[in-house]
């Protein structure tokens, strides 16, 4: 083969696993709220105090869970893609 043509193979290749990972691939499919094991406890309690008594302290209790969950995912995702493309 070619070179130019294995560097097109392998850039087809590249752009399809951008796309899947991008795109297509959801590793939550009913939601991050009960997907993500980091501090599922806590995040749960939160959402369920919430849930009973909608109160300032309450929601923001539940809002700081959620951005925990956030930077947990988006770590694990950069993670993730570090190892991947080894």
């Amino acid at each position: 083969m070619n070179r130019v043509v294995k560097l097109v193979v392998v850039g087809i290749a590249l752009w399809f696993e951008f796309l899947l990972i991008t795109c297509l691939y959801d590793p939550y499919p009913h939601g991050q709220i009960v997907g993500v094991p980091y501090r599922q406890k806590e995040r749960l309690a939160a959402i369920q105090v919430y849930a009973l008594n909608p109160s300032p302290t309450a929601k923001a209790t539940r809002d700081e869970e959620f951005r925990r969950m956030g930077e947990y995912v988006g770590l694990m995702t950069i993670l993730r893609l570090g190892f991947w493309s080894r």
